[in-house]
């Protein structure tokens, strides 16, 4: 597999998956190029014993976990970059009749969301948004992790709890 090959199938995910574990797009981006050039410097370290996209999301979440220990920034997760294509994005037409009171009360229900989110260890929160947001098994969770299945179902459901405890403190 040619580099743009690559470039064209996984940019996106990468950077979806990046844009977890930072404040803003343009540090996602920078995360993105730099896995990119890690996949593209160490594909010949490739040895096929796991499927070609788990061993990218291998990279990916380990250069962003490494990243989120350097930083020692709390993270969001934001949940509009969550797509498979960009030119498959509904375009919306604006509402004439404005839901402000709707409109705040998604927003602060998200902003605790994503705060909620940020407060899980690290594994837990790659785990989670592995399972929930990018729709992969607990096997492919485990070779990304490079744990174990049962590792998987424990690191999801600590998840959830700690979620459930941060979420109902807030009520």
């Amino acid at each position: 597999m040619m580099f743009e090959q690559i470039y064209i199938e996984y940019k996106d995910f990468i950077y979806n998956l990046a844009r977890n574990y930072c404040t803003d797009s343009s540090e996602a981006e920078d995360l993105c190029h730099d896995i990119l050039i890690k996949i593209n410097d160490n594909f010949e370290n490739f040895k096929g014993e796991s499927k070609f996209s788990t061993w990218i999301y291998r990279i990916t979440v380990n250069h962003c976990l490494n990243y989120t220990r350097r930083k020692k920034i709390i993270r969001y997760c934001s949940f509009d970059f969550f797509t498979d294509d960009e030119e498959h994005k509904q375009i919306e037409l604006p509402d004439h009749t404005i839901d402000i009171e709707g409109d705040y009360d998604k927003r602060e229900n998200q902003k605790k969301i994503q705060n909620a989110l940020s407060k899980l260890p690290e594994r837990q929160r790659a785990a989670f948004l592995l399972n929930k947001y990018e729709d992969l098994s607990y096997q492919e969770i485990a070779e990304i992790l490079n744990c174990t299945i049962s590792s998987v179902e424990s690191l999801i459901f600590r998840a959830k709890q700690n979620l459930t405890k941060q979420l109902l403190k807030l009520k």
